[in-house]
C-alpha cells in the first residue's frame, strides 16, 4: 500500500495556488492516496521511505533554461530509467500531488496527474511534456478530465492542467518500444520526486513503484 501526503504550509499571500511561498512535503503514509498495480490487480508496496520536495508558486523563472525559482528542488542530471510494460497505476483524486506515468505496451502511453486538494484546500497547476527521445512522431493524443492535451510539433505531447479533486491526463501513441522524455512542472517547479512509475520487476517485488530521479526523466520500456 502506498499513500502520499503533501502538506503545504504557507507564508505570505495565501489567496490561491499561484501566490506566496510554501514547501510541499510528500511522504509515504498508509491510508492516503493508493497507487495500485493495475496490470496485476494487486496493491504495490513501496518500502523506500520518505522523500521531500519544495516548490515556489510565485516564480516566473524557467526550469528548462536553468533559472530555478527559490524553494524549488535542486536540478539533477537527466537520468534514464526502465518503465515496466503493461502495468498501470491508479490514484485517489484529491489526496496526493503526483504525476503518474504508464507504458501499456504496443506504443501506448498514459500520463495523469492528481492533487492534494481534499487535504489542504489548494489546487495544483501542472505543466507536463512528453517527447520521443529519437524524434519519432507522437500520435493519437487524447485528453482525460477537464483540461486539454495536445501536440507541440510532431514529437511532443503536452498537458497543462489546473487540478483539484479530479484526475487529469493524456494518452498518446509512439512507435512500440520508443523511449520518451517526460517533464512535469508542479506550480512552476520540477516535480521529479513526485513523478511515479512502475520499474522492472525484481526478485522481491514484481511491480516496484519508484519516484523519478530527475526531471526531465527518460523512460525506457522493458518490452515494446
Amino acid at each position: 500500500m502506498i499513500g502520499y501526503a503533501s502538506p503545504r504550509p504557507r507564508s505570505g499571500n495565501a489567496a490561491g495556488p499561484r501566490h506566496g511561498r510554501w514547501h510541499r512535503r510528500i511522504e509515504l503514509a498508509a491510508g492516503t492516496a493508493l497507487l495500485l498495480a493495475g496490470g496485476s490487480g494487486c496493491v504495490v508496496d513501496d518500502r523506500r521511505g520518505r522523500y521531500n520536495d519544495g516548490y515556489y508558486a510565485g516564480s516566473t523563472g524557467s526550469y528548462g533554461n536553468g533559472n530555478v525559482p527559490p524553494g524549488c528542488p535542486t536540478p539533477q542530471p537527466v537520468a534514464q530509467t526502465e518503465i515496466q510494460t503493461g502495468v498501470g497505476l491508479t490514484a485517489t483524486p484529491g489526496t496526493g500531488a503526483v504525476t503518474s506515468m504508464e507504458y501499456l505496451g504496443n506504443g501506448s502511453w498514459h500520463i495523469f496527474v492528481t492533487c492534494d486538494t481534499l487535504t489542504y484546500g489548494y489546487s495544483c497547476s501542472f505543466d507536463v511534456t512528453a517527447r520521443t527521445v529519437d524524434g519519432s512522431p507522437i500520435q493519437g493524443i487524447t485528453s482525460e478530465g477537464d483540461d486539454q492535451a495536445g501536440p507541440q510539433g510532431t514529437d511532443t505531447a503536452i498537458l497543462r492542467s489546473a487540478t483539484s479533486t479530479e484526475v487529469d491526463g493524456m494518452r498518446f501513441a509512439t512507435v512500440p518500444g520508443t523511449s520518451i522524455s517526460v517533464t512535469s512542472l508542479l506550480d512552476g517547479c520540477a516535480n521529479y520526486t513526485a513523478m511515479i512509475l512502475v520499474g522492472r520487476a525484481i526478485s522481491t517485488d514484481p511491480a516496484p513503484v519508484y519516484s523519478a530521479p530527475s526531471d526531465p526523466i527518460e523512460l525506457i520500456p522493458t518490452l515494446p
